[in-house]
């Protein structure tokens, strides 16, 4: 009949139709890692601060960074966010300036017995660095928690062990100033004669007084003034970073800091000292000031770090628990294995 089309003049606008509907759901509702990631870190507080896709949104943009994961019954139970670059042609997988620490996040299912957690562990990692990208140069520190990298080493990863300092119970600020070394809790009484703490510096201040501190050590300031401002914006107005300074009766800054924190840890991420008021205790102060406000907000203080020795006697000083935490490395370009190589020839 003339008025009824065939099933064979409906095809082309059929499958023109199945097409658009195909490419709708594969490609417009398709859900990507960082997206999966982005729902988990609004509703998992048990993830850092340095792994949550907002910071690293911050120090390296949305293009800057990726995760992989690890899913059952559509259940994220692993993550691992890293950072990645190109230079001079390199795939390289990295940390960015002022994040301690990357890693692992996992989810473990309750009452678990300790054999089975190291199975669940070792399955989980197996599979995360089976889904990492190809890479010529990987480096990553891992979070304190991490402390199985078994499955790196397995697949000819190289590990160096570092140090942080960590006071872990927070509960009583009595017993935190008597654990202090002697030198410490003295510095700290003559700087609470003569400074007072704030919190209301601009961070133009603070920039400068972190690029006079770098000049005197004769050290190049490793972050941009655009830089520290992405970082301390980004924690101030998510309720997870502040300033705190110390200033004299004149009124002029000695020393500043910023820290941030999150469920699990408060860190002292950045500080310095301005050189003509090295010795007034003005940095011991400020610590001992964010210890007591850490208690506040979260359940330890990181000192974060370091492996400098005088940087580590320091913090040492005040009580903290040694703790240990993972560098992981491995080079795959032949010709950054031969320039590593000439490196160690030449020390």
């Amino acid at each position: 009949m003339s008025g009824l089309k065939s099933t064979t003049d409906n095809e082309p606008e059929n499958s023109s139709v199945f097409q658009s509907l195909f490419y709708f759901y594969t490609q417009v509702l398709k859900i990507t890692n960082k997206e999966k990631y982005k729902k988990l870190c609004a509703s998992e507080k048990s993830i850092s601060l340095f792994m949550r896709h907002d910071w690293l949104n911050t120090v390296v943009g949305e293009d800057g960074w990726d995760v992989v994961l690890v899913e059952q019954s559509k259940d994220i139970v692993a993550a691992m966010p890293f950072v990645h670059k190109k230079k001079a042609g390199f795939k390289i997988i990295t940390m960015p300036v002022m994040t301690p620490y990357l890693g692992v996040w996992m989810k473990y299912p309750k009452g678990q017995k300790y054999t089975n957690k190291l199975s669940y562990e070792l399955s989980n990692y197996e599979q995360l660095i089976s889904r990492l990208p190809k890479f010529d140069y990987y480096i990553q520190y891992l979070h304190y928690e991490n402390t199985n990298w078994l499955p790196f080493h397995w697949q000819k990863f190289q590990q160096t062990t570092r140090y942080t300092y960590l006071l872990k119970n927070l509960k009583n600020p009595e017993t935190i100033f008597a654990n202090f070394r002697e030198n410490v809790r003295r510095e700290i009484k003559k700087a609470e004669k003569s400074l007072k703490v704030a919190e209301d510096i601009s961070i133009e201040e603070f920039y400068d007084i972190q690029t006079k501190a770098y000049k005197a050590k004769k050290k190049k300031l490793p972050f941009s003034k655009q830089y520290l401002t992405n970082i301390i914006k980004h924690c101030v107005e998510n309720n997870c970073g502040k300033f705190l300074y110390a200033f004299d009766k004149e009124l002029r800054i000695n020393a500043a800091i910023f820290i941030v924190w999150d469920t699990q840890a408060c860190h002292y991420l950045v500080g310095g000292v301005l050189p003509k008021y090295r010795t007034s205790g003005a940095i011991s102060l400020l610590l001992w000031q964010a210890i007591q406000f850490a208690a506040q907000v979260s359940r330890s203080f990181n000192f974060e770090g370091s492996m400098i020795q005088p940087i580590e006697r320091y913090f040492r000083a005040f009580g903290g628990v040694q703790t240990p935490y993972f560098q992981i490395s491995k080079t795959n370009s032949p010709l950054l294995k031969v320039r590593e190589t000439l490196i160690d020839l030449y020390k």
